[in-house]
């Protein structure tokens, strides 16, 4: 679930997500009440990270639930600083929304 949602967030930062080198790495921490609220909040602490610091163009994502706060996930994201020169940019994203948002899990997806 969230590394698709990294997947298809990187292709809207940088049109070939291949041209960015993994040379800096970076964790990225978050928790919710839902899978859904989770997704969202983990891709806005991606954009973030994108404003602020590098282009990611790889992921290790990890979800845990079941605690009575809510789902939590814990990423490595590794990237550099975006370069003009060598990356193309598509758009900026400004934040990630609830809007018609559903986090549907794998295995229900499949049947």
């Amino acid at each position: 679930m969230p590394s698709r949602g990294c997947l298809a967030l990187e292709s809207l930062l940088a049109r070939d997500p291949a041209s960015v080198r993994p040379e800096r790495e970076e964790t990225v921490t978050c928790r919710a009440r839902d899978l859904d609220g989770l997704l969202v909040a983990f891709l806005d602490e991606l954009i973030y990270l994108f404003a602020s610091r590098s282009s990611s163009s790889a992921f290790e994502v990890a979800v845990e639930e079941g605690a009575p706060e809510g789902p939590s996930l814990r990423a490595r994201a590794f990237g550099e600083r975006f370069d003009p020169s060598r990356h193309e940019a598509t758009v900026e994203p400004k934040g990630a929304t609830m809007t018609a948002l559903r986090v549907v899990p794998s295995e229900a997806a499949a049947s």
